[in-house]
Formats: C-alpha cells, sequence, structure tokens
C-alpha cells in the first residue's frame, strides 16, 4: 500500500513540473532580429530595421553619426548623417531585452565622386551640339565653366538627381522655405550661428577659452538641425580667435571680415536724428543714411559701424597665412572671401 502511494504522488510531481515548463515556455519573452545587417549610402537618412520582440527593447548606438530615434516591438529606426569622407565607416548597434543582447552591424559607403575617365577631354565642332558628360557621385555637386569662354552651357540631371545649388539660411522662416525646395541645400549662415564675436573682448580679463565652442558643438543640436531642416553644413567667420568646429562635417569660414552684431532698427538713423543709439524705431522707407555715415572706433579695433550692423576685420589669418594653408581641406571645406 505504501508502494502504490509513492507512486501517485511521484506522477503528480511529474505533472506539476510538465505544467510549469509549459507555462515557462508560454511566458518566455526574447526578440529576434530579421536583417542583422544593414548598409548604407554615403546620403545617410533614417532606415528601419525589422524585428520581433514580445518584450521592452533598448538600442543603443556605438557612434554618433547612426542615432536610434525609435523602439518598438516591430522596428527599431536609425538615423545616419551624411558621410562626407572617401572612407567608409561601420559602426554596431546593440539591442537588449534585459536577458540578452543582439548587435546589428551598420555599414555606410565612402563619399564617391568620379567622373567618366572618357570624359576628361570633350571637343565640340562650330556646329550646336550636346553631350551627356557621365558622373558617379554621393552628392549633388557644382558645375562651373572657365570664364572667357564664350559658349553656351547648359547642365541636365546627373546620376545623383539634379544639380542643386547651396543656399545661405539667415533666418528660421527662410529655413522652413529652403526645407520644401528639393534643389536647394540649406547652409546655416552667420547669424544663426551664434557666438560672442568683438574685437574688443582681448581687452577684457577673464578665461577666453569657454568662448572656443558654441551651441553647435552640441551633437544633439546638429541632428535637430538635419532632422528639421536638412541642415548639415554651416557657415563661420573668422572672429580673432581660437574656435572649435565640429569634425566631419561641412563647414566654410568667411575672411577676412565678420559681424559681431546686429540690431533689429537702424541705430544709425537714430543717432543721426536723436543723438541716442537706444531710441530706434521701424522704418517704413530707409533713408540710407550709410551712403554719407558710418561708426568709426579707436584704430587698433579694426572696427566699423555699418548699415545696422558692427563690422570688424580678422587680422590674425591675414598675419598668418601659413596656418590656413594647413587648415584647408581638413578643418574647412570651403573658404569665402567677404568684402564691407
Amino acid at each position: 500500500m505504501m508502494n502504490k502511494l509513492v507512486i501517485l504522488l511521484l506522477s503528480a510531481c511529474c505533472l506539476l513540473m510538465t505544467a510549469c515548463d509549459k507555462e515557462n515556455d508560454e511566458t518566455a519573452q526574447g526578440f529576434r532580429i530579421m536583417n542583422a545587417d544593414v548598409d548604407l549610402a554615403a546620403g545617410g537618412g533614417t532606415v528601419e530595421v525589422a524585428l520581433q520582440a514580445t518584450g521592452e527593447l533598448t538600442a543603443v548606438s556605438g557612434a554618433d553619426w547612426c542615432r536610434v530615434i525609435e523602439v518598438t516591438n516591430e522596428k527599431i529606426t536609425l538615423l545616419a548623417r551624411a558621410n562626407y569622407e572617401y572612407t567608409s565607416r561601420a559602426t554596431q548597434v546593440t539591442v537588449s531585452d534585459g536577458n540578452s543582447e543582439q548587435k546589428i552591424v551598420v555599414t555606410q559607403e565612402g563619399n564617391i565622386f568620379a567622373p567618366d575617365s572618357d570624359q576628361q577631354v570633350i571637343r565640340f565642332g562650330n556646329a550646336p551640339s550636346q553631350t551627356i558628360v557621365r558622373v558617379n557621385s554621393s552628392f549633388d555637386f557644382k558645375v562651373s565653366v572657365q570664364r572667357g569662354i564664350d559658349r553656351s552651357f547648359t547642365c541636365g540631371s546627373t546620376s545623383s538627381g539634379c544639380l542643386s545649388a547651396a543656399g545661405v539660411v539667415n533666418d528660421w522662416g527662410l529655413a522652413h522655405l529652403v526645407k520644401r525646395t528639393e534643389h536647394l541645400i540649406p547652409c546655416l549662415g552667420t547669424l544663426l550661428n551664434k557666438r560672442k564675436k568683438d574685437p574688443r573682448m582681448s581687452y577684457k580679463m577673464g578665461d577666453k577659452t569657454l568662448l572656443e565652442q558654441n551651441n553647435l558643438n552640441a551633437g544633439f543640436y546638429r541632428t535637430y538641425l538635419e532632422e528639421s531642416f536638412g541642415i548639415s553644413c554651416y557657415e563661420w567667420e573668422s572672429c580673432g580667435y581660437t574656435q572649435e568646429i565640429p569634425k566631419k562635417m561641412q563647414n566654410h569660414l568667411h575672411v577676412p571680415f565678420y559681424q559681431t552684431n546686429t540690431s533689429s532698427y537702424c541705430t544709425l538713423c537714430a543717432v543721426l536724428e536723436h543723438g541716442e543709439r537706444g531710441k530706434q524705431r521701424e522704418r517704413q522707407e530707409c533713408p540710407a543714411p550709410c551712403l554719407e555715415h558710418s561708426f568709426f572706433y579707436p584704430k587698433h579695433l579694426y572696427m566699423k559701424g555699418k548699415y545696422n550692423s558692427l563690422f570688424a576685420l580678422d587680422k590674425h589669418l591675414l598675419d598668418e597665412p601659413e596656418q590656413l594653408k594647413r587648415e584647408l581641406g581638413i578643418k574647412w571645406n570651403r573658404l569665402v572671401v567677404n568684402l564691407l
């Protein structure tokens, strides 16, 4: 009798253990990534990685040029910045459910610009004619014709789309308008690339290294500009002290003049009419006082007031041209000469 009782108890335990195993199988959580290898073009953009998951997931990217912008049980959305370097780059996105981890390998190709080698020299006859120059390019590019050639050239589409022009954006209203235009590439202008610029600062006390950075040194702000307005290149002014410039971005340097500040209304009119800068007011028509008048400052400041702005001359790079040569192509992608 005792043996039968023991057998019954063992059978009951086995049934309970089997039920627990089935319950654990039904409630177990996990995830599966449908494609763990992601290949991106140099132009960057967003990409969705499909997955299957039953619980909450987290995803962390290993590089700042590739950001995780959304994680659900069905997909992970990544945003990659444009790669202007000629070499490809790669990173990993680590996905975890708290118990296990899986990797997504993201590879982005480098910038490609390769005109057809057979079309380096093109000869035309006297009669009007046309030809197609094949160019393999990752980005829109600029076409210019040598000055002095008395012919008419027009450019059609390219393998990377229609030829585009760069548009400098100096107010947020224009940024919204440029965003709707496919053939314009927006660049953040010097009026929106704000920093403290004044030749009189060199005569003040304090740690000037704190001025080397501005809001563009914050990665999240550059991401906001790119996501909201498509802005990924920036205009800078040489302003008399060292600036920390974000790397691997399109940066254009304006020399030798820079704008220290701009008022909402004309300070020159206020001084001529009322004797005080502060008595500015809105005008329906401009009397153009700057044709005959300007604000002048001590000579050692190399500073002048014109229109509703103050301008200064940065002699630093003019006195050290070798430094500018070293920075071109490494720190700066384009040099812009601005004249008052």
